[in-house]
């Protein structure tokens, strides 16, 4: 075989190679995907029982709402996370919630929606475009359920493991045209007085003369919270010997998003920390938001082991709402997604060692998405419904009235308080 010949099926096959990867990802053919072991895992700490939780019937009365959503998140993620966590033996703490729902996601005008437009139609009860934060396609601003609990003289969290401005935190409490303008969230998260906020993302909290700011002005948010009232908190040791009686605090733990891997905070820690600071002498109830942020890029970049553990640390999330609430009893907790990513399926397998799967996208799916309930209330989110209508559940079983509601007129703490 000449030389000449040789380089040039040598370049044939690497464009043979080329274009099929390309073929793969970009026009979304299948491809399996056989599951490594997950060393990493060992936090996750399964039920000793598989006994459900009950239904519970000794109070009606809603004081507290914690809703955890796991971006990208569906049935296939939470059903491969407890594969692997445990085989067919294990249920994840999600699924042994009692009551369960079905959500349908579909932002404005499409059939595939984003994480602002998910955030804003769970948050804010009105569908939106993609991208869009706190408002409608027009540019109308609409309150969220959870500022309209501050107004009234509620508490509230929000804890999140991407940088506290992204497109879900920031559906709660900011209003903007484009989730990309994460320097006016972060004016606007700080503006609204939420009483935790966990996450990352310092750098858009730092006037611009501090070489890890991505700011484009002098404004010291930092500063600012602490003028309001704020603990300022960085690191996991600060927010394990937070002061008992703390009411209100901004922990932001990586310039960036966050790791997940320590020495950072996990979820499930700030979590049980926001709880704390929440239920801390709280006569008017707390509502409290908490997102497993990068379950949803483990999709995007279709990495199994990644999408294994953030779901499982998610899941321990899910166990200390529910370990507050079982003691509370007047706490709903609800469990569930803003989309789903990656076009996940278990395809083969018959151990958690073996496991095979395939992935339909890189990107978010059309795939409905479960939602999980336990608590007072908690039977009045069975059925299939869409994220706008949980938002307007969640409203009335909190006593807000008048849902969705424009911020053309700004309410004040004795209206809400007379709903």
């Amino acid at each position: 075989m000449n030389t000449a010949f040789t380089k040039r099926l040598t370049a044939l096959l690497l464009f043979c190679l080329v274009s099929a990867a390309f073929c793969q990802q970009d026009l979304n053919f299948n491809y399996r995907d056989e599951v490594k072991d997950v060393s990493d895992i060992s936090f996750y700490q399964p039920s000793p029982t598989d006994t459900q939780y009950p239904v519970t019937t000794e109070s009606e009365k809603v004081k507290n709402v914690i809703l955890l959503i796991g971006d990208g998140m569906g049935l296939s993620q939470v059903r491969l996370a407890a594969l692997k966590a445990g085989g067919t033996d294990i249920r994840l703490y999600m699924e042994k919630m009692p009551v369960t729902g079905i959500l349908t996601t579909e932002p404005h005008g499409r059939f595939i929606t984003d994480s602002a437009a998910a955030a804003t139609a769970i948050a804010c009860g009105i569908k939106t475009t993609n991208g869009t934060l706190g408002q409608d396609p027009d540019g109308l601003k609409y309150f969220s359920f959870a500022e309209l609990h501050k107004i009234r003289g509620g508490r509230c969290g929000l804890v999140a493991t991407s940088e506290l401005t992204h497109a879900t935190p920031a559906g709660f409490a900011s209003h903007v045209e484009s989730r990309g303008m994460e320097r006016a969230i972060a004016v606007q998260m700080i503006e609204n007085g939420f009483d935790v906020l966990f996450a990352g993302g310092k750098r858009y909290f730092l006037p611009k003369s501090d070489e890890k700011s991505n700011r484009e002005d002098d404004r010291d948010l930092i500063k600012q919270a602490l003028n309001s009232g704020y603990v300022f908190i960085e690191h996991r040791n600060q927010l394990r010997n937070l002061q008992p009686g703390t009411n209100k605090v901004l922990g932001l733990f990586s310039n960036h998003a966050m790791t997940t891997f320590a020495p950072e905070p996990t979820i499930s820690e700030m979590a049980r920390t926001a709880i704390k600071v929440l239920s801390n002498k709280n006569e008017n109830g707390f509502f409290l938001m908490v997102e497993g942020s990068q379950i949803d890029w483990a999709g995007h970049a279709n990495n199994v082991e990644n999408i294994i553990k953030q779901t499982l640390e998610f899941d321990m999330a899910v166990k200390e709402a529910l370990d507050f609430a079982v003691k509370d009893k007047n706490t709903l907790v609800l469990v569930t997604a803003d989309h789903e990513t990656g076009g996940l399926v278990v395809t083969g397998g018959s151990s958690s060692e073996n496991l095979a799967v395939e992935w339909a996208t890189k990107s978010h799916s059309a795939s409905h998405v479960p939602l999980f309930a336990y608590g007072p209330q908690a039977l009045n989110f069975t059925g299939v419904y869409h994220h706008t209508d949980l938002a307007a559940k969640i409203a009335e079983i909190m006593g807000i009235e008048n849902f969705p509601r424009t911020m053309q007129k700004q309410p004040d703490k004795t209206e809400l308080a007379a709903e």
